[in-house]
């Protein structure tokens, strides 16, 4: 039967070495929709560059035609890294770093995934020191998660889509609570003209 329900576009933001994770983002979009969708009355929508990007040509910033597409519209995000930080874009030091900023700018939640699992052979080492420096930086800032493995990965972002949904649901609910106690005055034309 259908429902009403608010829906929260969630980007997918990595690097290319994460492809087993940008698959399993969906998955647990998907499933968590399954299991709570209706009961909180909140759908979270999969965004991926792959899904939700069209052809475009701007002569030189590949990158800010996403953000303009779709980044910009999302409004939680979700990334995975693991060996790499990805391709340097004309304003940061890849695309993943600049959506994870518009999302700080924004003030928007983002949360962050770093994977510990054993480095393949053929890791680049300067790629992982620049993703190293990242993390460093992003940990004086923030809190970001760790997983060793892709099921405890897809455990915690199962309960941490749970935890943002909630934190959402509360704020909306403060919000809404705000407009009810302090309405917006209006003023009577009518009333105006007896004065």
């Amino acid at each position: 039967m259908a429902f009403d329900a608010k829906v929260l576009q969630v980007l997918i933001a990595s690097p290319s070495d994460v492809a087993q994770e940008r698959d399993i983002i969906p998955k647990v979009i998907y499933d968590w929709n399954a299991v709570n969708s209706e009961h909180e009355k909140i759908v979270l929508l999969p965004v991926k560059w792959e899904t939700h990007s069209s052809p475009q040509y701007r002569g030189n910033d590949t990158q800010e035609i996403l953000n303009e597409q779709f980044v910009r519209n999302s409004d939680i995000l979700i990334g995975a890294m693991w060996t790499k930080l990805g391709t340097p874009t004309l304003k940061t030091e890849s695309g993943t770093v600049e959506e994870i900023e518009e999302f700080i700018h924004s003030n928007k939640p983002i949360k962050l995934y770093f994977s510990s699992q054993s480095l393949p052979n053929d890791v680049n080492i300067d790629e992982l020191q620049r993703l190293r420096a990242f993390k460093k930086t992003y940990q004086s800032q923030g809190i970001y998660g760790e997983y060793s493995s892709i099921d405890e990965f897809r455990h915690l972002l199962f309960h941490d889509l749970t935890r943002e949904v909630h934190k959402y649901k509360a704020q909306t609910l403060s919000e809404e609570k705000k407009i009810i106690e302090h309405p917006i005055l209006s003023i009577d034309a009518s009333d105006e003209k007896k004065n």
